[in-house]
């Protein structure tokens, strides 16, 4: 009986994290103007209107976020899904940074993925 509660608990526990969201790949382009643009694909497993990614960020190593899109439920019907983000300044002395998605419900709990920058010549 105390083992079938203690999985039972360890289930309870695991169904908790299906629905975080994950940046599964990304790639970063510096523009003509100076500016990048941003394209990830993020999952979410087992998406609902209470629990699925509703936005994500582009971060510098210090934490500092650079820049947000803001996502909708509508945003994900497909898994995984893919975002673009464009316009968005970086400093010249940033080199790399990270990307990383937010889940309505367990916050900043999924796979973040760190970037190189490549700037054009």
């Amino acid at each position: 009986m105390q083992q079938t509660i203690s999985d039972l608990g360890l289930l309870l526990s695991l169904d908790r994290f299906a629905g975080q969201a994950d940046i599964i790949d990304a790639d970063a382009r510096q523009q003509r103007d100076g500016s990048w643009r941003f394209d990830v694909t993020i999952y979410t497993n087992k998406p609902t209107a209470q629990h699925y990614a509703d936005r994500w960020e582009v971060l510098t190593e210090e934490g500092e976020v650079l820049a947000i899109t803001y996502m909708s439920l509508n945003d994900q019907t497909e898994q995984p899904c893919n975002q673009t983000m464009t316009g968005v300044m970086i400093p010249d002395n940033v080199t790399l940074v990270y990307l990383r998605a937010h889940d309505s419900n367990l916050g900043y709990a999924g796979n973040t993925i760190t970037l190189p920058l490549q700037r054009l010549n």
